[in-house]
Formats: structure tokens, sequence, C-alpha cells
């Protein structure tokens, strides 16, 4: 047969981009793994690789077989491994099985002694660092598990905690119609030390495929966990009970009784993990792109694959702009589980989750369409209780969660299995369209209880929920937003359509309708929800934190970084500036708005800033969303400020300074930056000194008129 010189994806895709990235390899340039010769498989791969690599790049192809691998083997930048096309090309298609078969070797288990050691199996196909234009292409893989990812990492600080990212540039990967079976990595926290030395567990963090790239990457077309569901080639699924196992049976792993389980109870098993996995991290939650670069690289694609997992989520990532479209996950139809996901104590009754999801996804502009999704829930040891999972599409706070700015979610089938923002910051910009859901809901919750706070409130903006099937649909933003339209939605005839007072709700079929305004922290007692909507004395103010931009003029600017806050909702008494958790100012009684500037001059150096207005007669608190600025600093040499009636000068100054506007025999009250009142002194003349405050930075407030806002002073 002749060797393969197209390009996989455009044969398959003819309707893709003109420019795709995947023409970048060197599909015509083609050698094939028959004309290298070496002691071991691995070593003839290895040379064969090499001499691809040195001649610029292209296919090693290796025609129709069965390869006997005896390690693990590495791509090199500009590589990509090709096996026969196979007669099917369509992966979800039960005929479909590429002809070229790798083998890799088998783990044998034994329940004695040490067991058998875990270096003896668990292969994997993986990339060198900073490999570029590469990818596994028509291949059968049995026992190994495909990763091309970034191998050199770096340890960054950024205004919200310490994150690893990728220090290479690669891109171009790609892993196209390939068949994963028998995927596995012994989770390190088995054997504990009260456990015997021959158990071993799966990790439940382990994927069949997956892909690191700092730009453009796709799993396309590939089938994963088909064991013998495969009308061609069946493979036996390679899950071994341990019978003899021991798990403590409560989480203390000091003082719990430790007990013996049978083999079934105890499998060790090769779908419990992840299907697809690309480009996701967990450090960082609700990210940002300048927070989590790696959660946001462009052209990354998961289309038209094939997914069976019993545990874990079918395709987990993130991106800027990723598409995830026509997947097909699939779960077992009834499940049960006696052990906790980490394999060392007996399973929870009632508080077990397995993170059975569909798709767990993060970044912005990410489309998720057309996927047909199946998930089961776990029966928790005999029951009556379930795992608290069991979604369809998330995203979620946690776990490599990013904010929410840009998505579209659209003519997916969850199958009885609900779509979520949960938990998230604030929700912008999403479009969540002719899903059908079945007997569960759409849920949409920005707000978050980031940093341990219970009363981070977060607002819905620019989002769209129209045209769904779905048992019910909950939109919830503390905050409020703008522009949120729920309509076309069909409902089950006792659905329930749950959602701020702002949002336009029309056109539904199947649903009651509840509008509500949430008055209340649990900070301070339960949440209490007011529907129908009425205007809401008792509320929070609303508040908003606001970084000017760099040539701002309405605030002072000195060699300092300048805040506002701006709140609605009438008078508050107090209110705080933190640094991450570090109280930085204090002011108050103050109305509707007032400027804020903090700390020294830092140009070009990200803060991290939050503000609080408290009532404490009403007992409420309002806190804004962490704002992370990066201003640079304004040097205001003699610049005199101004607020609306009077001016003060020279400002900065040396204790000495005038000011104008006011009239006789008003008073002026001094305070620093913490809030404490310095002085009151009464102004002469439209003049006054102060020769006894130490250097720093104040603020000058108007007795008799409050409703100026205060005055920024600097003095040297």
């Amino acid at each position: 047969m002749a060797q393969p010189r197209d390009n996989p994806y455009r044969t398959f895709y003819p309707n893709a981009p003109a420019d795709h990235w995947s023409d970048s390899i060197r599909w015509t340039q083609v050698w094939s793994i028959a004309s290298f010769t070496d002691s071991t498989m691995v070593a003839r791969f290895n040379k064969a690789r090499d001499f691809v690599a040195d001649q610029g790049g292209g296919v090693l192809f290796f025609p129709a077989g069965t390869y006997n691998f005896e390690g693990s083997i590495q791509l090199k930048s500009g590589v990509v491994i090709r096996g026969e096309t196979p007669v099917v090309l369509i992966a979800k298609d039960s005929m479909f099985a590429p002809p070229t078969r790798f083998l890799f070797p088998k783990y044998i288990p034994s329940d004695t002694g040490l067991g058998t050691a875990n270096s003896t199996a668990f292969k994997s196909i993986s990339t060198l660092a900073n490999t570029s234009n590469a990818g596994v292409i028509y291949v059968d893989v049995d026992r190994a598990s495909i990763g091309l990812r970034s191998q050199t990492y770096l340890q960054v600080q950024t205004p919200r905690g310490s994150t690893s990212q990728s220090q290479e540039k690669n891109r171009n990967l790609i892993i196209f119609g390939v068949r994963s079976n028998n995927v596995a990595a012994p989770y390190n926290t088995v054997p504990s030390a009260k456990q015997k030395k021959w158990q071993r567990f799966s990790s439940p963090f382990s994927s069949n495929l997956s892909l690191f790239a700092w730009k453009n990457a796709c799993i396309a077309n590939c089938r994963v966990n088909d064991f013998e569901n495969n009308g061609v080639h069946p493979v036996q699924n390679l899950s071994f009970e341990q019978p003899g196992y021991l798990a403590d049976r409560t989480g203390n792993a000091t003082t719990s009784p430790v007990d013996t389980l049978p083999g079934y109870q105890a499998i060790f098993s090769y779908s419990d993990h992840h299907g697809v996995s690309v480009n996701r991290k967990a450090t960082i939650s609700n990210a940002t792109p300048a927070e989590e670069p790696d959660n946001f690289r462009s052209g990354l694609e998961i289309r038209d694959n094939w997914i069976f997992k019993t545990m874990r989520v079918g395709i987990i990532c993130s991106g800027l702009g990723i598409v995830v479209d026509k997947n097909l996950i699939l779960d077992r139809s009834v499940k049960q589980t006696w052990l906790h996901p980490i394999g060392t104590r007996i399973a929870s009754n009632n508080a077990a989750t397995y993170e059975n999801r569909g798709i767990d996804f993060s970044g912005w502009n990410v489309q998720i369409t057309r996927n047909d999704i199946y998930v089961v829930r776990h029966k928790i040891y005999n029951g009556p209780y379930y795992s608290v999972d069991g979604e369809g599409i998330l995203l979620q706070e946690c776990c490599g969660g990013t904010s929410v700015n840009g998505a579209r979610i659209s003519k997916n089938n969850t199958h009885n299995t609900y779509i979520g923002l949960w938990k998230v910051r604030n929700v912008n910009n999403v479009t969540i369209d002719s899903n059908d859901t079945g007997n569960e809901p759409i849920i949409i919750t920005a707000n978050t209880y980031a940093n341990n706070q219970k009363f981070w409130y977060y607002s819905v903006n620019n989002t769209e929920i129209k045209g769904n099937k779905s048992s019910g649909i909950e939109v919830d933003g503390n905050r409020g937003g703008r522009n949120l339209l729920i309509s076309e939605n069909i409902g089950n005839g006792s659905s329930t359509i749950k959602a701020p007072c702002f949002a336009t709700i029309e056109s539904n079929t199947g649903f009651s309708t509840v509008k509500y305004t949430q008055v209340k922290d649990t900070t301070f007692g339960p949440l209490v929800e007011t529907p129908p909507c009425q205007p809401d004395t008792t509320r929070y103010p609303f508040v908003e934190l606001i970084s000017p931009q760099e040539k701002d003029t309405s605030v002072a600017a000195f060699s300092n970084f300048p805040l506002r806050i701006r709140w609605q909702g009438g008078h508050v008494d107090s209110i705080y500036f933190y640094e991450n958790v570090k109280k930085i100012g204090a002011f108050g009684p103050l109305e509707n708005e007032m400027i804020y500037e903090a700390g020294a001059c830092n140009s070009g150096v990200s803060w991290n800033i939050w503000a609080s207005v408290k009532d404490t007669a009403r007992k409420q608190e309002t806190r804004t969303e962490m704002k992370t600025v990066k201003i640079p600093c304004i040097t205001a040499a003699a610049q005199n400020i101004k607020s609306p009636g009077i001016a003060i000068f020279p400002n900065p100054n040396y204790g000495m300074f005038s000011i104008e506007g006011l009239q006789e025999n008003m008073s002026i009250e001094l305070f620093d930056l913490m809030g404490r009142k310095i002085l009151n002194q009464q102004i002469q003349n439209g003049k006054t000194q102060i020769g006894h405050v130490q250097k720093g930075n104040y603020w000058i407030k108007v007795v008799e008129k409050p409703e100026l806002k205060p005055v920024r002073l600097l003095v040297y």
C-alpha cells in the first residue's frame, strides 16, 4: 500500500480554513519504519525518529501490523507517527480499527510482598522539550497514554498566588484517528502506611490522550476506551480485582479502624480517569489570562471523538477560543463504588464526589457545541446515597476554572445531566441555546466563596439563555448585572425559571417564573429571597471598584496609583480597602462615591485590590469584586488638585497651603489613610497652615460642605 502523504486533518475536514495550522506539518515528507533496524523496538524507533528530525521533520510511517514496544517513547520536534489509514475513517463507528497497532507492556498484578513494580508497565508516548509540529495519526495504542505536552515549567508569582507556567512555545500538536485502551497511572497515595505494599490504585487524574501547547493543538476523530466495543478488533479490559485490599473506615488516618475489602470492591480500573485533556491547569481559581496564561492559549480543538469513561471527566479543557464540537461521551449505565477517590479509605456515604462529568471547560470565547453526553453518578457503598456530581457541561470556580468572558454552549444533548457555570466570578458574554438537558436544569451562579470570604458578590452581564429544553433555569448574581435574556425555552410543565429582577423573561413555555432580589448575606443570617421583585430598601448598596485610566485627571495621582469606589443605595458608615487580606485604608462616613489612593509608587506592578462597604447599623457589608490594577506612576510635581467647588494649592506642599472656594469660618477635617481624624481646624481668610503633622498622605474634608468630595493632600 502506498505511503500516505495527505494532511489527514484537511482530508477529514475539507472545509477547514485555508490557513489552518495543520498545514505547517511536513506531511509529504515520509520515511517508513521498515527502513530502520535495531536491537529493540524502542531503539529502532529512536533511530528512525532522530533521522526524520535531522531531515527537517516529516512523517515516520508504520505500515499495518503489530509493534511491541518494551518501554515509553518520545517524539522530537517535527516528527509525526502515522499508521496505515483504516478502512473505516470515522472513530464513532464501531468498525473503526486502525490496522497499525502499538502494544506496550502489560501490568501483571501480584498480591504478595511489594507487588509487581509499577515500572514494568504504565508506559507513554510523549514529547521531548520544545517539541512542535508533531503528532500521532491512525494508530491503535494499547497500554500506553499519549501526552504531547510542555516539559519545562517555571514557578511564577502573580497578584493572586504562585503558579507554574510553561516556558516552551510548543505549537502545532495533533492526535488524530487514534484508538486508545488500557491507560492508567498508579496513584501515589497508595499504598499508605497502613495498607499492604502490593496494593495499587488508579489515579483519577490521568488521561488517555492529552495535549498542552503554547498555541495550536487538536485531538480529533479518536476512540477512547472502547475495549470489547469494537467490531473489528476487541481489546480486553485489563482492570483487575484486589481481594484483601485494606482501607481506613473513616477519614482520620490516625484513629480509623481498617477494613478488609473483597476483590470486587477494590478494583484497579483502566477507565476511572479523564478521557481527553487539553491545556488544563488547576493552580489559580477564577483566573484571568494575566494570572494563568496557560489556560488561555489559542488554536485548540477537540472534535468528533468517541469517549467512554467510568469516573472523572470525558473532556477536560481550557483555552482562548477553544472549540469542543460533536464529541460522543459515554458512561457505564450503573456504577457503584466502595472506595474514596484517593484509594486509602472507604467512601463517605453522603459527601463523596467522583467528578463524574461530560465536559469540564475553562477559558474565554469558548465554543461547546453539538456534543452528545451521557454521565452516570456512583452509588456510594451500599446506598442509598449517590456521588455529588453528574454534570453534563460545567465550568466551576475551582480546579483550573477561569473567569467567564465569552462562551457559547449550543445544540448539546446532555441526557438528563445539567449545564452549569457554577460559583464563578462575573459572567460576561454567554450564550446558552438549543440544548436539551432533559430532566436537569441550566444553572448560572456568579457568586463564589473566594479566599474563604462568604460575601463576594458578582454579576451576570450580556447573557442569553434561549431555545433550550430543560427542567429549570436558574441565574444567580448577587451584584446584579445587565442584558440578561431568558426566552423561548421549553419546560416540562412544572419547571421554574428563577432569575434576578433585571432579567428579561419572555416567550417560554412549560415554566413558572420567579424573579428575586437577594437581600441578606449568610454572615448575618439565612439568605432571604423576596419574590416578586419590589423596591428593596434593605438591600446592600451596589458597589463598584473603579480603576481609572492612566491619564485620568479627575483624581489625585501624585506618586501613587488611584482607585475609586462607587456605590448606590444610600449612606454607609465605613469603607475599608484591602490588598489581598491586608487592610490598607479606611474611610467614613461618606456618600455615593469616594476616591482612594493607596501605597507607594510601584510603576508597572500589579495590585490585587478589593473594597468593603459597611453599614453597622443594619449589619450589612458588601464587598466589591477583586480588581487587579496595573497603572504606571504619575508624578505630580506642583500639581494642584481640585474638587468641584474648592481648590488646594500648592499640592504637594510642606505644610502650608491655601484653599479657595470656602467661606469665612468654615472648618476642615484632616484624616490619615487609615481613616483616623488627625485634626479639625478653622479656615482664616481662605488659608490655613498645618505644621504639627508628620509627612505623608491625608484627606481633607470640609465640615460645612459634606456634599463635596474629600480632597487628597500630600505633605513633604
